[in-house]
């Protein structure tokens, strides 16, 4: 989605670095932090908002920015591929233990990772084949039908027809 998304930094009165995160309305993010155990350590005032055109770059600045800055609520971070990892416990009062997995538990994500990779492929396929219906001229109504879509989904995937109200 292509939506206007802000990084925010939240930070105490001394400038310590509180948390980072983004939303497409930091305010309401930043309200509900503030009920947060740690939210009474918010300054408003030191608090910076950075504006990305699009999620997934306000996601990777974020992680980013995580990993670099080591804010003290964090948990995840960003790994060298930019993938979201929890923290370590390094013996500080934050973070998660970081999880090692048996064997069978490794092949499993593998195997879900995979059919992931494979899932995706058949929805671009399948939204492939209802554009190219659409192209032929099918209706909209027996594309919907057919494949279980709703037509706002069809028209937010496809567009509107032209001249269809």
């Amino acid at each position: 989605m292509n939506r206007r998304t802000g990084l925010y930094r939240l930070r105490k009165s001394d400038g310590t670095l509180l948390y980072i995160g983004i939303g497409y309305d930091p305010a309401v993010r930043i309200t509900s932090h503030r009920r947060k155990s740690w939210g009474g350590d918010i300054d408003i005032t030191k608090t910076t908002i950075e504006w990305f055109e699009n999620r997934e770059s306000a996601e990777t600045a974020e992680l980013a920015a995580i990993r670099d800055e080591q804010p003290i609520h964090n948990i995840v971070t960003g790994d060298e591929n930019g993938c979201a990892r929890f923290l370590p416990h390094s013996g500080r009062s934050w973070g998660r233990p970081a999880w090692r997995g048996s064997p069978a538990q490794m092949a499993a994500l593998a195997n879900a990772r995979r059919l992931s990779r494979e899932l995706a492929a058949i929805n671009t396929a399948r939204w492939d084949l209802i554009a190219h219906g659409r192209a032929l001229g099918i209706p909209d109504t027996t594309l919907c039908e057919e494949s279980g879509e709703s037509r706002s989904t069809l028209n937010r995937r496809l567009g509107t027809r032209s001249g269809s109200a």
